[in-house]
């Protein structure tokens, strides 16, 4: 395969004043590590971020990741792994903290954290709309939160968007609607109303009326639903980069219409 576009040269040939936009589309449902895998399907020069901004907070909660190539019946892209560190190398007693991680001190650790300012940022703000859903869900207030059993693999999906967030900025971010069967967890949507905060992910965004889509990426998730990222320059008169995107993978170009249909 051609090696993947930069995200330099990317914006190399995205027309001067254009906008670069990133669109998520649901295909049954969301989770935190299918927003991560998609956009490194996408960009997979991305993955030294993510892996070390999910180092830097998950001490007392050590983590194993892993980008792993998926497909189904119709589409490819990646899956993000997400599993407890004992998984591998055993359990080590008194080793690591077996409490669950509060909010609070979570707030602490990523203030301390060895992170970039946007990524800190980014993951700040996650943080406390996920703590806000917690609290409304459990009817405690947000700073009394304590991340469910398993909160480990929350932080660490919160951290590893954060990471891709900062390093694909600025961008535009929009997203399809849910179908109602959906499944969504607290932390996909938490990125997700991040991302779109003027309008709910169950409502479609508006789109450009034409654009160029210039890459494209697949994250699966446990059950193999799955979660596109398109990323479109907008213009109405968007310029064909023939030569440009001859070096991305076969589904990076292309030209669309007002609704993705990918």
């Amino acid at each position: 395969m051609p090696p993947a576009l930069s995200l330099t040269s990317l914006r190399q040939t995205v027309k001067w004043g254009a906008t670069l936009d990133l669109h998520l589309k649901f295909g049954g449902g969301l989770t935190g590590d299918m927003f991560i895998a998609a956009v490194l399907d996408a960009f997979p020069q991305f993955e030294p971020r993510v892996i070390a901004a999910i180092d830097a907070l998950d001490a007392p909660y050590p983590v194993a990741c892993s980008l792993v190539a998926h497909a189904d019946y119709e589409v490819s892209g990646h899956r993000f792994d997400i599993e407890p560190f004992d998984k591998y190398f055993g359990y080590i007693p008194f080793a690591f903290s077996q409490e669950r991680a509060s909010w609070e001190s979570v707030r602490e650790r990523l203030i301390a954290a060895d992170v970039k300012p946007g990524v800190r940022g980014h993951a700040t703000r996650i943080f406390e709309l996920l703590a806000k859903a917690e609290s409304a869900m459990w009817g405690i207030a947000s700073d009394e939160i304590s991340f469910e059993v398993g909160g480990w693999n929350s932080i660490a999906q919160v951290m590893g968007a954060a990471a891709l967030i900062a390093a694909l900025e600025p961008a535009r971010w929009t997203a399809s609607p849910f179908a109602p069967d959906e499944t969504v967890t607290l932390t996909g949507a938490a990125i997700v109303d991040y991302l779109c905060p003027n309008s709910s992910p169950r409502s479609r965004a508006q789109l450009p009326r034409m654009r160029d889509l210039v890459r494209s990426g697949v994250g699966f998730g446990p059950q193999n639903n799955c979660l596109r990222l398109l990323c479109f320059e907008e213009g109405d008169e968007a310029l064909a980069r023939r030569d440009d995107l001859s070096q991305a993978p076969p589904r990076a170009a292309g030209r669309v219409g007002e609704q993705p249909n990918q």
